[in-house]
């Protein structure tokens, strides 16, 4: 081809033809390309079509696929015009030529207005002429067309000339001014009755006329209230007056008015007193304020019991009989004796008196004995408050203005018996009738005994540890307060809780026995015993306890052996131990453990308080010649509250036992505690004879088995009240059915298939949770997810605090009470709205909480009986899991400078508790010992799994308190120290003052024998400024050894927290 050459190839010896013919090029759509094989080029063809006529509006573009001109655009819409105006497209200048002119506006009046009506393409008019005013009958209108208003023209006729009583009005009838008016009238005037109370007398205008004003002269103290007029003593004038116009004028006069009121000065006891501060005058009245001595003249018919003063005080004659008397009395007004007024005194005269009173004394010694408690508490119906008395240093005791009636009157001997090893040689439980003017007096004697003595304490065991480490804390500041009696041994006994009898400071020891109020109680009869002893050779006796507790008992000389002794509670007892309970005010005592021990109670099934002995109950001594004495038989007793349980018998039929069920039955769902429905938290569910197949799950929740038999089940289940035997039982029945096969059925209309699943999840049950869980999350319909819309979603026995929301999320509100909540739900086909299935949803909802306590040891680690600077306090912690799931992270923190923590992070169960891990140790520093005290408070921390934080601020004694952690420190006493050995051995070379720390203000001077001073220093601090039997500067001695061996006398002079100067001088022995 033209394209191609040839060459001859020698090796093959044929012809090469190489060479390839030119590409076509690339035409348009409506060209044609032909290869020419002369000029070997390609020859195109063929022209564009050409392009169509087009309007103003459009525009042509040539289509290359479809070879062929594509025209777009449109005329330009028709714009909105006129009701008068015409619209003519344009083609030259492509747009709308608009013609039409809006019709001229018509002539309108002044209250017209134009508007051009599109509708009708005409000019709509409106408006009205303004109405025409109301006129009086001396006016005319004319409507100006100019203001476009009504003018008003005329004035009314002038007021005529009038008397100064008239009064012109004008009639709008008869266009003409009226006159009417008369002269004012005289003033008539009424008295009124007037009390003895009131200081002015009150007159009626009898005439009295509103258009008036009354002119009253003088008008000092004179008040007028329309037609009444209060005026004091004197003369006055009155007349009325309207338009400057006075009527004639009325006089009257206010005279004095005096009332002697009658009195009652009261009970008067005879043999207290005879006299008194009353004023007869108190009541009586002159002129309305109260009488003064000077103001009137008393006079009274003269008696021999009774005298009226001038100054009305009032005298009782001494032995006055008793009974009621009147003494009438006269009194007149001094400025006008003959205004006069009577009135009575009346008085009862009684002797109201009572006492009882006597001497507790030493019949060893023949000493009165001082510091004796003694109380007199009133029985049989007697009102009033149990009293005691403190014996004052001649061992006497008094009691005095008693409401007369039965009281028992005890000695609290226990610390004479205890500390002392003194007996009552006479009853010292005595019943007494207390009569009025009948003084008692009743003395008592004590000495030592050789006869058996048993007895010991009944108390309140508050932490159930058989242990008496109790006080009644009655004011109830978690401190075990000191009462201190008067000078006349008076304390009130309602807050008695620690007596210093011996004045040790301390109430712990044998040496201190009785000083405490260490929660011991009777029963508050005295006839009905608690306490039942045998013994050798037919000893038998039956013991009421005291008030306090106290109980005692005394066997013949000799009559030794064993003894059984045992507390047994009546109906008295189990009150008094309730109320003793109720008060809340029993403590443990500080430094003492607070754990409780399980108290081991009989099951009830009503709320009540059982009260039970902490101890045993039956106690066995011996008496021999060694040990006559056996003081140490006590009994605990402690109360615990128990709730009201009721479990309710549960039914359900056709449960389908080829397929089981899960869920069928909640058996808490009916019961109750204390009138509410139960929660799982609260209680223990036990099944009881549980049939095969069955399973009763910690909820209440019941659970059938796929492939049970067909028949009734029935079984019994029990509820108890966590961490007691408070238990109730109730009923299960159960009727299981296995249905036959289903028949074919022919056509079956197919629905779909739905299916719903139980749910479980966990929420915050104290800040709450916000759709956590999603019940539809695991449930389908026909095989695919659940769209909300799709279905009616409806929550059944929802509990309080839990929201189903309609696309299937759950939410939780704040504060929600922690436990299991165990609820249906149930799911409809919108479509097949008979095709719904029931899923259970177990919601544990998390209510996390934390106590602590935090108690203190001081440690006396120098043994010197007080707190130094640098001795430490041990603290504890008890940590308790207060709420409903386990806490982890649990830490402690305190903020007092410089304590140091030990111990943890730790996890807690629930309801466990901790009481070894935390530790604290704290060094006491001179400012502590100053101040006193040692006051802190820590807190602990705590997450649980889920993230929730809790925490608690300590408490000493209380897990539901939050108190702070008071340690008392007694470091501030004075204690001198007054031998020296100057003998190198490191022991006794310094003069030490023990607590003179506390008080920096003081100097010490220390003379030799013959007052030569030796050495002087301010203050003095047992450290820098301290003697060391050395002679220092500014002294009369200058020695540069020691001073020797000798005795010298040192003055310690100081200021104490009261800024108040204190000295102390003495002795001080220097042995080299």
């Amino acid at each position: 081809a033209c394209y191609e050459t040839a060459t001859f190839n020698t090796t093959s010896c044929e012809w090469d033809v190489t060479g390839t013919q030119p590409v076509q090029p690339v035409i348009a759509c409506y060209e044609t390309a032909t290869f020419n094989t002369t000029s070997c080029e390609w020859d195109v063809t063929g022209t564009q079509p050409v392009q169509p006529v087009i309007a103003c509006y459009e525009t042509a573009t040539f289509n290359t696929t479809t070879c062929e001109w594509d025209v777009t655009g449109t005329q330009p819409v028709q714009p909105v015009m006129a009701c008068y105006e015409t619209a003519t497209f344009n083609t030259t200048s492509c747009e709308w030529d608009v013609t039409g002119t809006q019709p001229v506006q018509p002539v309108i009046a002044c209250y017209e207005t134009a508007t051009f009506n599109t509708t009708s393409c005409e000019w709509d008019v409106t408006g009205t002429q303004p109405v025409q005013p109301v006129i009086a009958c001396y006016e005319t209108a004319t409507f100006n067309t100019t203001t476009c208003d009504w003018d008003v023209t005329g004035t009314q006729p002038i007021q005529p000339v009038m008397a100064c009583y008239e009064t012109a009005t004008f009639n709008t009838t008869s266009c003409e001014w009226d006159v009417t008016g008369t002269q004012p009238v005289q003033p008539v005037l009424d008295l009124l009755p007037r009390t003895c109370i009131e200081k002015e007398t009150v007159f009626e205008i009898s005439n009295y006329d509103v258009q008036y004003t009354y002119i009253i002269l003088p008008n000092a103290g004179v008040m007028r209230d329309g037609n009444l007029i209060k005026a004091t003593t004197g003369n006055y004038t009155i007349e009325a007056m309207i338009n400057g116009c006075s009527s004639p004028t009325t006089a009257f006069t206010v005279g004095s008015q005096i009332c002697a009121v009658n009195d009652n000065i009261g009970v008067m006891d005879t043999a207290k007193n005879t006299t008194t501060d009353f004023s007869i005058f108190k009541n009586d009245i002159l002129n309305g304020s109260e009488v003064a001595p000077s103001d009137v003249i008393l006079s009274s018919p003269s008696s021999p019991f009774f005298t009226l003063n001038s100054n009305g005080t009032f005298e009782i004659a001494p032995n006055t009989p008793t009974g009621t008397y009147q003494i009438p009395y006269t009194i007149c007004e001094t400025s006008n004796p003959t205004n006069c007024s009577s009135a009575v005194v009346t008085v009862s005269i009684i002797c109201n008196s009572t006492k009882v009173s006597g001497v507790i004394m030493n019949e060893n010694s023949n000493t009165p004995l001082v510091n004796v408690p003694i109380t007199l508490k009133p029985i049989n119906g007697t009102t009033g408050a149990t009293l005691i008395r403190i014996t004052k240093t001649d061992g006497s005791y008094s009691f005095d203005g008693m409401i007369p009636g039965d009281y028992v009157l005890q000695v609290q001997d226990a610390n004479l018996n205890t500390a002392q090893e003194l007996f009552n040689t006479n009853p010292s439980f005595l019943i007494l009738e207390v009569e009025n003017c009948q003084y008692l007096e009743r003395n008592f004697g004590y000495a030592s005994t050789d006869l058996p003595v048993m007895g010991d304490f009944v108390w309140y065991d508050l932490n159930n540890n058989g242990i008496q480490d109790e006080w009644y804390d009655a004011n109830n500041d978690g401190l075990v307060t000191q009462n201190m009696p008067d000078v006349n041994g008076v304390i009130d006994y309602s807050k008695w809780e620690w007596i210093d009898f011996n004045g040790d400071g301390s109430y712990l020891g044998k040496e201190n026995a009785g000083e405490l109020n260490a929660a011991g109680f009777g029963n508050g009869s005295t006839n009905v015993p608690n306490i039942f002893i045998t013994g050798p050779n037919d000893y038998s006796r039956s013991i009421t306890m005291g008030i306090q507790g106290y109980w005692r008992a005394r066997a013949d000389k000799g009559n030794y052996g064993e003894y059984r002794v045992e507390f047994i509670k009546e109906s008295l007892m189990e009150s008094a131990s309730e109320a003793m309970a109720a008060s809340g005010l029993v403590k443990v005592l500080p430094g003492f453990t607070k754990k409780r021990t399980a108290n081991t109670q009989t099951a009830k099934s009503n709320r009540f308080v059982d009260c039970a002995s902490t101890t045993n109950t039956v106690l066995f001594t011996t008496i021999d010649d060694t040990h006559r004495v056996r003081l140490d038989l006590d009994f605990g007793i402690s109360c615990k509250t128990y709730a009201t349980l009721e479990a309710k018998d549960d039914s359900i039929s056709d449960v389908n036992g080829s397929s089981g069920a899960l869920g069928v039955l909640n058996l808490l769902r009916n019961d109750i505690k204390d009138g509410n429905a139960i929660q799982p938290t609260d209680v223990i569910v036990t099944g009881i004879n549980l049939p095969s197949g069955f399973v009763l799950h910690p909820n209440g929740v019941v659970d059938v088995a796929p492939n049970t038999d067909e028949g009734t089940y029935t079984f019994t289940y029990q509820i108890c009240e966590s961490g007691t035997s408070n238990c109730a039982t109730a009923t299960v029945t159960i009727d299981v059915v296995v249905p036959p096969a289903p028949a074919p059925i022919p056509d079956p209309v197919i629905i779909p298939i739905l299916v719903v699943a139980n749910d479980s999840a966990t929420a915050d049950g104290i800040n709450g949770s916000v759709a956590f869980l999603n019940v539809l999350g695991n449930d389908s319909l026909d095989g695919t997810s659940i769209n909300p819309s799709q279905i009616s979603l409806q929550g059944l026995h929802l509990p309080k605090g839990i929201v189903l929301n309609p696309d299937g999320t759950i939410d939780v509100a704040p504060n929600t009470a922690g436990g299991n909540y165990v609820f249906d739900y149930q799911v409809c086909d919108i479509a097949n709205p008979t095709n719904c299935k029931t899923a259970t949803v177990n919601l544990f909802v998390e209510s996390p909480s934390i106590a602590l306590i935090k108690t203190a040891v001081f440690n006396d680690e120098n043994g010197s009986g007080y707190a130094n600077a640098g001795e430490t306090i041990t603290y504890s912690f008890t940590v308790v899991n207060t709420g409903n799931t386990v806490l982890e992270n649990i830490s402690i923190s305190d903020p007092l400078p410089g304590i140091q923590i030990k111990g943890g992070p730790i996890t807690l169960g629930v309801n466990q508790t901790d009481e070894s891990t935390f530790t604290a140790t704290y060094a006491v520093t001179q400012s502590d010992i100053n101040a006193g005290k040692v006051v802190n408070q820590a807190t602990v921390n705590a997450t649980t799994a889920s993230g929730i934080e809790v925490e608690d601020l300590s408490d000493a004694s209380s897990l539901t308190a939050d108190n702070p952690t008071i340690v008392s420190l007694e470091g501030c006493v004075i204690k001198v120290f007054n031998a020296m050995t100057l003998n190198g051995d490191g022991e006794n070379e310094r003069f030490y003052i023990q607590g003179i720390e506390c008080y920096p203000e003081n100097k010490v001077e220390i003379y030799n024998r013959w007052g030569v001073l030796v050495y002087e220093s301010e203050h003095y601090n047992n450290v820098d400024h301290v003697f060391k039997g050395f002679s220092e500067g500014r002294v009369t001695v200058k020695e540069t050894g020691g001073l020797p061996t000798g005795t010298y006398f040192y003055v310690l002079k100081y200021q104490d927290n009261s800024a108040q100067t204190q000295q102390q001088a003495g002795y001080l022995y220097i042995t080299n």
